[in-house]
């Protein structure tokens, strides 16, 4: 678990250095996390819902909406507001695209019986 949180710290830094947008350092961060936590869960035989949770907090900006309800209801800026509104929606979205594509990755489909993720 310490391993997954190093992960998501080490991508988001390298993926920020490098200065790639923002976007593409979340998924491919949150691409790492769940590719560690799907091996960590397939091969201990445990759920891999820990490991992700615990890497996924460092990508998710706690503050952004706070922030915007803040700006929102204190200050009357209506622009402010919904521009971190986006952001939050914005980051959650492509922190559930990587993990969702980790799942294809380590879990690929060879029969049917696997067929069960799709209806998440």
């Amino acid at each position: 678990m310490i391993l997954t949180t190093a992960i998501s710290y080490i991508f988001n830094l390298i993926g920020t250095e490098l200065k790639f947008p923002n976007e593409l350092t979340i998924i491919i961060s949150a691409l790492a996390v769940g590719i560690v936590s799907n091996i960590y869960a397939k091969l201990r035989k445990k759920l891999a819902i820990t490991p992700i949770i615990i890497g996924v907090l460092l990508l998710v900006p706690g503050s952004v909406g706070v922030k915007g309800s803040l700006a929102f209801l204190i200050d009357q800026n209506f622009e402010t507001g919904i521009q971190f509104t986006v952001s939050m929606f914005t980051v959650s979205m492509w922190i559930t695209i990587g993990v969702f594509l980790s799942n294809f990755i380590v879990f690929p489909f060879k029969n049917s019986e696997n067929m069960g993720l799709m209806t998440l």
